[in-house]
């Protein structure tokens, strides 16, 4: 199947606004209105493989969405995807995603797989929060069908919930905002004026897209301007999008201001009290090769602003056709593959290989012509990674650094390595307690269907089944039913649909015994997930061993 891969760095929302620049409200299948979108619940489609339709993701429209999960094809087919004429449309599919890193899908129309467009889907802060990825399809007049599914090397594991369709050809193509969502951790390529008592920051606390977000906030009345200017544009019209949230205290005035674009010309956009995140957008026409996008508050005691995934996005009939060069630069540790050249908002992927033994990638790097950072999401670590090319030469880099130094553990065929149950890196449900197992400590308990544990950053040295040695116990007798039959699914990127195991009845909550699974492990850096299937088991830790 040939891919083409796509811009992938739109910020999350769950309320979009105004409406008329991005359709977020719910909708009918195919309902039309002022948007300019057409817009197709998945729940209404065509559920692929073993995808389901589930309410369980508070934020959805319609009557649900479709969670897809990693093994494929898991997705969704559409039909009656109706449209005007033939030509290039912008397709907005709303999902949510809330993994340890950037999940794989793709995108085709009418059955043609030969076209299928892989898209990244960005990790958002937490799961009930939802993203539009614009995709760019080529339709036929009158009735289509889309398909959104995962196919083989996709990492899935998104929930769909539904994706609107221009009612008109268009194109919109991503221009990269240096920083635009503070994932650099602080306010590189920003600047914020202290107009009277500001109090700022970039944290990761109730961030909304990836990891991190800006702030203000004091505990006294205060009033400042976050900026930046954007140059190298071309000329034509742009879509400033910028998810804020506004809590706590509520402010005396607070906008997104746009100027630079032409002339003296300014657009202000209203942001107000919400409570919650909210996406506000505006369109400019660019004359003058660049745009300054701020934000200002005057707020009040308390008043909390919140800005995440600060975007632009230029629109048009046809996507940019001039390109750009992209280089490595002399004297890398590992070897980075490229395309030579790009256009303005393709999504360029970069593959890393050659890495000397023991060393795993810190940072791909991705530096414009004026020495402007670019954000580089990581795709698969050590192999994949991708940034949105600006209207600039682009220069690569890598920065390695030792295994030992960021592995939780490192798994070999030669030594028996041991996980502690409560060391998790993620978790839903479980407790954890003190241990009266040999050796004391803690362990995990509480468990009920559908809690889990997740442990990144686990270094498989070798590919391979390798056996896991569960440490577990239950005095689980709820419905009659001795112990936790099927009670734990182990999942790895090699296990996709899971690895399940019986824990036996012990007779009592703190007496433990040894249960043995086959479990196939990738080589590199690898999340293993413990799902609990069935309620009523403890676990002290795993081992696992060649």
């Amino acid at each position: 199947m040939r891919r083409k891969w796509i811009s992938l760095l739109l910020a999350a929302s769950m309320v979009l606004s105004p409406s008329y620049l991005f359709p977020g409200a719910a909708m009918a299948l195919t309902e039309q209105d002022d948007s300019g979108y057409s817009t197709y619940e998945c729940e209404d489609g065509e559920v692929l493989g073993s995808a389901v339709v589930s309410t369980s993701f508070s934020g959805y429209t319609g009557d649900g969405s479709v969670v897809c999960g990693m093994v494929p094809v898991q997705g969704v087919t559409l039909s009656n995807v109706t449209v005007p004429e033939e030509g290039d449309y912008t397709v907005l599919i709303r999902y949510g995603q809330s993994n340890w890193s950037a999940r794989t899908m793709y995108v085709y129309a009418n059955g043609n797989e030969a076209d299928a467009q892989q898209v990244v889907f960005p990790k958002l802060k937490s799961w009930g929060l939802w993203d539009q990825i614009p995709v760019t399809v080529h339709l036929n007049a009158g009735e289509n069908t889309l398909t959104v599914a995962s196919g083989a090397g996709d990492s899935g594991d998104v929930v769909l919930d539904n994706v609107a369709v221009s009612d008109a050809p268009m194109v919109m193509t991503q221009v990269p905002v240096p920083n635009g969502g503070f994932e650099s951790g602080d306010t590189t390529n920003w600047t914020v004026d202290n107009l009277s008592n500001v109090g700022y920051g970039v944290d990761e606390p109730d961030a909304f897209g990836g990891d991190y977000k800006f702030y203000f906030y004091t505990t006294s009345n205060f009033e400042g301007r976050l900026h930046q200017t954007v140059t190298g544009l071309p000329e034509g019209t742009y879509q400033v999008n910028a998810t804020v949230k506004m809590s706590n205290g509520r402010q005396q005035a607070s906008r997104m201001e746009l100027s630079g674009y032409d002339g003296d010309a300014a657009t202000q956009v209203e942001i107000p009290y919400n409570g919650g995140y909210e996406r506000y957008s505006s369109q400019v026409e660019v004359k003058d090769g660049q745009l300054t996008i701020a934000f200002y508050c005057l707020g009040n005691a308390h008043t909390s602003m919140q800005i995440d995934n600060v975007e632009l996005w230029k629109i048009d009939s046809t996507a940019p056709s001039e390109t750009y060069a992209v280089q490595v630069a002399d004297g890398q540790e590992a070897t980075l593959s490229a395309p030579a050249e790009a256009a303005l908002g393709e999504t360029v992927t970069v593959s890393v290989s050659g890495l000397p033994a023991g060393k795993t990638v810190q940072a791909v790097k991705a530096v414009d012509a004026d020495g402007t950072a670019l954000q580089v999401v990581e795709v698969a670590r050590d192999k994949t990674y991708s940034f949105v090319m600006p209207a600039k030469a682009v220069t690569l880099s890598v920065e390695l650094t030792d295994v030992s130094d960021v592995a939780k553990a490192i798994v070999s065929r030669d030594t028996v390595t041991r996980i502690e149950a409560e060391d998790y890196d993620e978790q839903a449900g479980v407790n954890v307690e003190s241990c009266s197992d040999i050796g004391g400590g803690q362990n995990v308990g509480s468990t009920d269907a559908g809690d889990y544990m997740l442990y990144h950053n686990i270094y498989v040295e070798d590919a391979g089944t390798y056996q896991f040695r569960l440490r577990v116990a239950s005095n689980n007798t709820d419905g009659g039913v001795e112990g936790s039959p099927d009670g734990v699914t182990i999942v790895t990127t090699a296990a996709p649909e899971g690895v399940v195991g019986t824990v036996p009845f012990t007779g009592a909550w703190q007496t433990y015994t040894d249960v043995y699974l086959d479990v196939p492990l990738d080589a590199g850096f690898q999340t293993i997930r413990f799902n609990a299937t069935h309620e009523g088991w403890n676990i002290n830790y795993f081992d696992i061993q060649m």
